[in-house]
């Protein structure tokens, strides 16, 4: 399941860059509209809301999404969020709305996997096996 609608993937996982701490893009971004709907990938439970830092904006839920596969997942660049800590998420429920919060160039969602709760500057993983990219 994709966290938006229409598809369209501008920026895939490792790609290289000087706007990225890592040096490497550590996720997906889907290009849309601001205010279009964001759906879960999965079923989870969400671990907090902006909690792994500015750069990915105040409102950007981050979902354990255990029964998939063992990572937590940022939306990051929301501009609202409907989930809060502890709320558990059914895929294709939708969470939030796609915004240009934080660092971002446009509008988008941007959908990263981390094996830790919180960021770490290259452990993004690969989520290829849900996005065809």
């Amino acid at each position: 399941m994709y966290p938006v609608k229409k598809v369209n993937i501008t920026c895939g996982f490792g790609v290289k860059g000087d706007r990225w701490l890592s040096g490497r893009h550590q996720g997906y971004d889907f290009a849309a509209p601001i205010g279009t709907d964001i759906f879960a990938i999965a079923d989870g439970v969400v671990v907090g809301v902006g909690i792994w830092g500015s750069a990915f904006g105040k409102f950007s839920p981050v979902i354990k999404h255990g029964k998939v596969f063992p990572r937590f997942v940022i939306y990051a660049h929301v501009e609202s969020t409907d989930v809060k800590a502890g709320d558990k998420v059914k895929k294709g429920q939708h969470i939030a709305k796609v915004g240009v919060e934080g660092n971002s160039s446009g509008p988008h969602v941007h959908v990263e996997g981390q094996k830790t709760r919180f960021w770490q500057p290259a452990g993004g993983t690969r989520l290829t096996y849900l996005f065809k990219v």
